[in-house]
């Protein structure tokens, strides 16, 4: 059962974004966290907040961060999962196991309440269809009892605003992986340019068919950098390839 004593709150500062492609979704998280004990304001840089869940799913949170990593624990602990079950029966084996665990606190304490944990998943991963998978992204809050709300193709929460702004004057669906990975680390760039709360070290992910690749150090750097960047660096790596082969 959740253990929850001295309760810390969360102040809901943090960015995760997914987006969907045909057969893909790409997941970013910020690292950083800010809490209220006692009046005294803390801040973290080490949060974890996108974590693989299952061989095709990865759950990011926002909000109560160190309550929902604990669920989260808790319910792979719990469960083994097959090696092909997918995101939609996973979404809802997850939703119960959150309900469930929480509701000796709602037995006494109502959403909405204060003192009631406010957390938001966002699980992003995909369904096997044959040779292929079909990418889905599922929003579920402790506000609403972690009801599993509507299938969305983009998603950003905590701080939303500039994020889902960027998301949705260029996202589209048909984009490539790369093209979807710049684009989400761009709407986690701008957002940490505006928005002091949100950054520390930055974690991003792409689920497929072939399962979950969490995005090593190097590669998240290119993707936050930004095409330009990456395609001056390539520019550079030709010309200095090029110079190589004269002088030889």
């Amino acid at each position: 059962m959740l253990k929850i004593g001295l309760i810390i709150r969360a102040i809901n500062v943090t960015l995760i974004i997914g987006a969907e492609g045909k057969d893909f979704v790409v997941l970013a998280a910020d690292s950083k966290g800010t809490f209220l004990e006692d009046g005294s304001r803390m801040e973290s840089i080490t949060e974890e907040k996108l974590i693989q869940l299952t061989d095709y799913s990865c759950v990011l949170i926002a909000g109560d961060a160190e309550i929902g990593v604990q669920l989260i624990e808790d319910f792979k602990e719990k469960h083994r999962f097959s090696k092909n079950l997918g995101i939609s029966k996973v979404v809802l084996l997850f939703r119960d196991f959150c309900k469930k665990e929480m509701g000796h606190i709602t037995d006494t304490i109502l959403p909405g309440h204060p003192a009631y944990p406010d957390i938001v998943f966002l699980v992003g991963g995909v369904d096997k269809k044959g040779k292929g998978c079909v990418p889905r992204l599922r929003i579920l809050r402790s506000s609403t009892l972690f009801f599993a709300g509507r299938h969305r193709d983009k998603v950003a929460e905590g701080v939303p605003l500039i994020a889902r702004y960027i998301l949705s004057k260029e996202y589209n669906r048909n984009q490539s992986q790369e093209a979807m990975g710049f684009l989400v680390a761009k709407a986690m760039r701008e957002t940490i340019s505006i928005n002091a709360e949100v950054g520390g070290k930055i974690r991003m992910a792409i689920v497929r068919n072939n399962g979950v690749q969490v995005f090593n150090d190097n590669v998240v750097k290119k993707y936050m950098d930004g095409p330009e960047e990456d395609e001056r660096l390539k520019l550079k790596a030709e010309r200095e390839e090029l110079e190589k082969l004269i002088k030889e």
